[in-house]
C-alpha cells in the first residue's frame, strides 16, 4: 500500500511538472508573439536618391497586415517642391517591397488619400490643378481602383463632373475617403459650389465597382462655413462624417461637428457639436475620425482652449452617446504646439492618436500615444520615428492600427536639406511600442569583445542574474530601461578586468512587464537584451 501511494505521488508530481512545462512553453510562445514580433524599423519608401521633395503620404493595410503607401513626389524636378506626381508602393506584412515605386498620375498632385480593403484591393483619391483659358487655374479631384496586386481595375474617374476655379471659397476645402468591407466607398469633400459662397461639406456614395449611387448630398447646414471633413464607415455600411464648422463662433474660428448616416446615406438625426467648450473665440480644427467597425468612434482635433494648442479627443459608443468628456491627448500644458492630428481605432475599441509636436527640440517631430477602450491614456506620448536624428524635421502623414501593430508614415529631412525630403514608414507594437524605438535609440554597434552570455531566470519573479563576458579591461555599464525607454536603474558602472562576471537585479520595487538590459562598453558600443518580470 505504501509503495502504491509513493508511486501515485511520484506520478502526480511528474504530471504536474509536465503540465508546468507545457504551460511555460505556451506562455513563452504567447509572450514572444506579443512582445517579440518582428516589427519593422524606419525605412525609406521612395526609391530615388535625388535631391527631391516627397510628402503627403497615406497608407492602407489589409487584414493580413500587407500594406500600401501612396504619396506626392517631385523626383522628376529635383530641387523643387512643385509640380508633383502620384506614386504608390506595396509591401508584404514583413515590410518587403513587392515591386518598385509605381507612378499613378502625372497630374499636379496636392493631397492624396488611400483606403485598402480586407482582401488587399485599394482605392486612391487625389486632387490636381491645371492651367487653362488664358492662365486661369482649375481644380479637380479623381479616384482610381486597384486590385491586391496593384493592377488598375477601373479608369481614373473624376468625382465632380465640373472643374472649378480656386477663388475665395470655391477652392477645395479638404476631402476624405472610406470603404465598407464589401468595397462600397464614400467620398466626402468641402467646397463652395458657387462663387464666393461659404464652403459646405458634401458626400458621394459608390458601389464596389466604382459606380455612383445617387447624386452628391450635403452634410453640413448651408450658409455656414464648413471645411476639412473626414469620414469613417462601419461594417454595415453606415458612416459618420466630421468637420470643422464656423456657425456659432467668432470670425475665422471653428467648432467640430459630426453627422451620422445609415447604410443608404440617410441622415440619422442632425449635426452634433463634438467639442464641449462654449467659448466662441476658441478654435477647433482639423478633425480626424476612426471607427472599430461596429459603430464606436473616436475623433481627435486641434484645440486652442486654455490658451494652448493641443490635441483633444472624444469617443462615442455605438448608440451615439459620448464616453466621458473631451480630453487632451498630448501632455504639454504651456509653451508647446501640437498639430496634424491622426487617429486609428481597432476592433476592441483601443485606439491610437498621433500628431506633430515641438516639445523637445523646437523642431517638428512625429509623436503618438495609446488609449484604451474607454479613452484612458496608456503610458506617455513618444516619438514615432525610431532612428531619425533629433535634428531632423518629421511631418506626420498617416497611421493605421491593426491588432498589435501600429503602422506609421511621415516625410522626413534626415538625408539633408529643406528640399531633400523623403517618405519614411515603420511598424511598431501597440502593447510594446519600444520593440522598435528604444532598441534603435539605445543600441549602436554590437561587438564580440563584450557580451551578455546568459540571463536567468527569464521570465523571472523578483530577482534574476545577468552573466556577461569582458575580453578586454575597461569601464562597463549595465542599466535597466522600461518599455518607454526611460532609465530606471543602473546596476553597474565601473572599471572591470577582462573575464567572466555576473550581477543580480532585484526588481521587487518595480511593476511587472517587459524591460531592456543595456550593456555598454568603451567607445560607445552596446548590447541590448529583453527580460520579462512577472510578479
Amino acid at each position: 500500500m505504501f509503495n502504491k501511494l509513493r508511486r501515485f505521488i511520484f506520478l502526480s508530481n511528474y504530471i504536474r511538472i509536465i503540465f508546468y512545462f507545457i504551460f511555460l512553453s505556451v506562455f513563452t510562445i504567447q509572450l514572444n508573439a506579443q512582445w517579440l514580433d518582428a516589427y519593422i524599423p524606419d525605412f525609406k519608401v521612395n526609391d530615388d536618391n535625388l535631391n527631391s521633395y516627397q510628402s503627403n503620404s497615406q497608407l492602407g493595410v489589409d487584414s493580413a497586415g500587407n500594406f500600401v503607401i501612396t504619396w506626392r513626389d517631385v523626383r522628376m524636378y529635383p530641387g523643387s517642391q512643385l509640380p508633383g506626381f502620384l506614386y504608390f508602393q506595396r509591401y508584404n506584412k514583413d515590410g518587403n517591397a513587392l515591386e518598385n515605386n509605381i507612378l499613378v498620375s502625372q497630374d499636379t498632385i496636392g493631397t492624396t488619400q488611400i483606403n485598402t480593403l480586407v482582401d488587399g484591393r485599394f482605392i486612391l483619391l487625389w486632387s490636381r490643378y491645371f492651367i487653362a483659358n488664358g492662365g486661369i487655374q482649375y481644380y479637380e479631384f479623381y479616384f482610381q481602383r486597384f486590385n491586391k496586386n496593384g493592377e488598375i481595375i477601373s479608369p481614373k474617374t473624376k468625382v465632380l463632373d465640373s472643374s472649378y476655379i480656386p477663388s475665395n471659397n470655391a477652392a477645395l476645402g479638404g476631402f476624405a475617403l472610406s470603404t465598407d468591407p464589401t468595397g462600397k466607398f464614400i467620398i466626402t469633400w468641402s467646397r463652395g459650389h458657387t462663387f464666393n459662397t461659404p464652403r459646405n461639406v458634401f458626400f458621394q456614395r459608390y458601389d464596389s465597382s466604382g459606380v455612383r449611387l445617387g447624386l452628391p448630398d450635403s452634410v453640413s447646414v448651408s450658409g455656414y462655413r464648413a471645411e476639412y471633413p473626414d469620414i469613417a464607415v462601419n461594417n454595415d455600411g453606415s458612416f459618420v462624417i466630421t468637420w470643422q464648422d464656423g456657425r456659432f463662433t467668432a470670425p475665422d474660428k471653428n467648432d467640430i461637428y459630426l453627422q451620422k448616416f445609415d447604410p443608404n446615406g440617410i441622415k440619422i438625426g442632425g449635426n452634433i457639436k463634438v467639442n464641449d467648450d462654449i467659448d466662441p473665440n476658441t478654435d477647433q480644427v482639423a478633425a480626424q475620425i476612426s471607427t472599430n467597425g461596429n459603430g464606436n468612434i473616436a475623433i481627435v482635433w486641434i484645440d486652442s482652449r486654455n490658451g494652448q494648442t493641443g490635441m483633444y479627443y472624444q469617443i462615442f459608443d455605438s448608440s451615439g452617446g459620448t464616453v466621458n468628456v473631451n480630453r487632451k491627448a498630448d501632455e504639454l500644458t504651456a509653451f508647446g504646439y501640437a498639430g496634424i492630428p491622426r487617429i486609428s481605432m481597432r476592433k476592441d475599441k483601443n485606439f491610437y492618436i498621433a500628431w506633430l509636436d515641438v516639445r523637445y527640440t523646437g523642431k517638428d517631430q512625429f509623436y503618438g500615444r495609446r488609449f484604451d477602450s474607454i479613452g484612458n491614456p496608456i503610458g506617455n506620448a513618444y516619438m514615432i520615428p525610431a532612428n531619425s536624428p533629433g535634428s531632423s524635421v518629421q511631418i506626420p502623414n498617416d497611421i493605421y492600427l491593426l491588432n498589435d501593430r501600429v503602422y506609421s508614415t511621415w516625410h522626413d529631412n534626415r538625408n539633408g536639406g529643406s528640399i531633400n525630403v523623403d517618405i519614411y514608414c515603420n511598424v511598431r507594437g501597440f502593447q510594446n511600442p519600444d520593440t522598435i524605438l528604444n532598441i534603435n535609440y539605445i543600441q549602436t554597434n554590437i561587438t564580440n569583445e563584450y557580451n551578455i552570455s546568459h540571463i536567468y531566470p527569464n521570465p523571472f519573479n523578483t530577482q534574476t542574474k545577468i552573466e556577461f563576458i569582458t575580453r578586454n579591461n575597461g569601464v562597463v555599464n549595465i542599466s535597466i530601461y522600461n518599455i518607454l525607454g526611460e532609465l530606471i536603474t543602473v546596476l553597474l558602472n565601473q572599471n572591470l578586468n577582462k573575464g567572466f562576471h555576473n550581477i543580480s537585479w532585484d526588481a521587487i520595487n518595480f511593476p511587472s512587464g517587459l524591460y531592456f538590459i543595456k550593456l555598454s562598453y568603451p567607445v560607445g558600443k552596446s548590447e541590448i537584451k529583453k527580460i520579462i518580470y512577472l510578479k
